[in-house]
């Protein structure tokens, strides 16, 4: 998913729909925890952006397993599992 140029793309794009769904129902992003299977460029987009947008991501998923975070994940612990995913290994489990 995403573009060349952008990668993170179709995950921030994934996460406005989701921030105007909740529009309808008078709520928003801000404090809600958020799960996301995938290890791909739609998944980390779509951390980023509910991070940034005030969410808990508490999971993700990689090839070789899943990570749980009950304290959720902020931009570092994201930008980890990007180093991870570029040692093209795909592995979650250093996390």
């Amino acid at each position: 998913g995403g573009s060349l140029i952008r990668p993170e793309a179709t995950g921030y794009g994934l996460t406005y729909f989701v921030q105007e769904m909740l529009k309808t129902k008078n709520t928003t992003l801000a404090g809600k925890t958020v799960c996301v299977s995938g290890f791909g460029n739609v998944c980390w987009g779509t951390c980023l952006k509910s991070v940034e947008l005030g969410a808990k991501v508490v999971t993700i998923s990689g090839p070789d397993g899943y990570i749980y975070d009950p304290a959720g994940m902020n931009a570092e612990k994201i930008n980890y599992l990007l180093e991870l995913r570029a040692t093209n290994n795909d592995v979650v489990a250093p996390y």
